[in-house]
């Protein structure tokens, strides 16, 4: 049960290592190759909705205003 712990942290630390690294080489990659750097992750709020942009998509989370 131990050792099945320890996997778990293991892999679990090691996946978000790599996952850190992946979106650091992208981001960096994008960056060099285009005027404007990218926006990673940032909330913004409008008249009319709540929105997130990832990755320089935009989504909206929710809708403030009904109509």
């Amino acid at each position: 049960m131990k050792l099945r712990l320890v996997y778990i942290i293991l892999w679990t630390v090691i996946l978000s290592a790599f996952a850190v690294g992946f979106f650091t080489v992208y981001v960096n990659c994008y960056n060099s190759m285009h005027t404007e750097p990218m926006t990673v992750c940032k909330f913004y709020k409008t008249d009319k909705s709540i929105n997130l942009t990832l990755f320089n998509e935009d989504y909206v989370i929710l809708h403030t205003t009904a109509g």
